[in-house]
């Protein structure tokens, strides 16, 4: 490395580097060494990342699914433009990559799990099965600590069950998930709820769900995170004269965050025509809902219009899996 390579003041040369893509920054780090050591400072980082996350106007979401037409496992960022057309296949690290599912990204780092440990500041619930494969709670609770390099146990109660299905939404410092209380029963059937955890606080919390509705089957429920809110999808089936027609979905915004009385209704979504919705995935940057429908096909509704963009992507609906990305300077 050179060290004479540019003679800026350091705030000029600042000014200039954070305003640049990650993929430049990881070249210039082999212009010097003073250029290695600023750019992977972590004041820089912070900085680097706090522009990105203000001046983000290339949303790029991650997509994770089994595709039927080529029969194998996808992992692909898509430029979130009109269409899915511009995208970056990713290559799997792993030798296998059928016995995992994507647990979660935070700062441009993904973070993925097994199926048979089956469970940033990474946190896992290990639960005991008992009789007839019930779970036992309260679970044990891990934390991951990078700095350390291993799990650290956190003696809080937690009453709460997260299915492994469970969708999960990242808002104000705290992990959101849809869950239950096994002891906390209306008919035979515990409720769901809104199961919390505090990353700073370390503590977990619960929140109710829209008042009146039917929120027995948890697979039709799911969590995004919408313009700085906490929304639901919740799609159910129609019934007509006895006969189950095309789903629906009802999309609701938490206005308050907190407040389970501040709980409204945005709109409702029927695709009928195009088959009917199987899962509701989350929201792009502009505001339309990700679906797959009845048929297994990724598709895109505008709830302006209220109309559906096909987006020539197929796959097992329960494959699916979409996260915000967006390229950092972070490290592990």
């Amino acid at each position: 490395m050179r060290d004479d390579v540019v003679d800026l003041p350091q705030e000029i040369l600042i000014e200039i580097l954070v305003k640049l893509p990650v993929r430049s920054l990881a070249r210039f780090r082999c212009v010097s060494k003073s250029w290695d050591s600023l750019i992977t400072d972590r004041s820089f980082v912070s900085l680097h990342l706090r522009r990105a996350m203000a001046c983000h106007d290339r949303s790029v979401v991650l997509l994770r699914h089994y595709s039927l037409t080529q029969r194998r496992e996808r992992n692909t960022l898509y430029l979130d433009g009109e269409s899915f057309l511009e995208h970056q296949e990713l290559e799997f690290p792993l030798k296998t990559n059928d016995t995992y599912y994507l647990a979660g990204s935070c700062n441009g780092l993904l973070c993925f799990s097994n199926y048979i440990i089956n469970h940033l500041q990474v946190v896992r619930l290990i639960y005991i099965l008992g009789r007839n494969w019930s779970v036992l709670v309260p679970p044990e609770v891990e934390v991951y600590e990078l700095k350390t390099n291993a799990w650290r146990g956190i003696q809080t109660a937690v009453p709460y069950v997260i299915p492994e299905s469970s969708s999960q939404a990242f808002l104000n410092g705290a992990i959101h998930w849809i869950g239950y209380n096994p002891d906390d029963k209306v008919a035979s059937d515990p409720r769901s709820i809104v199961v919390l955890y505090h990353m700073h606080d370390e503590v977990f919390g619960e929140m109710e769900l829209p008042k009146g509705g039917d929120y027995v089957n948890r697979l039709n429920l799911s969590l995004a995170v919408h313009q700085d809110s906490i929304c639901l999808l919740h799609c159910h089936p129609m019934e007509e004269d006895g006969h189950q027609l095309y789903g629906v979905c009802w999309v609701w915004v938490m206005k308050e965050y907190g407040s389970s009385d501040s709980w409204a209704k945005l709109f409702t979504i029927n695709i009928g025509e195009h088959g009917g919705i199987g899962r509701a995935l989350g929201f792009r940057k502009q505001g339309d809902v990700l679906l797959v429908t009845h048929n297994d096909e990724l598709v895109s509704y505008d709830s302006r219009s209220q109309r559906i963009s096909r987006l020539g992507l197929y796959g097992v609906a329960r494959s699916f899996e979409v996260i915000p990305y967006m390229d950092c300077l972070v490290l592990v």
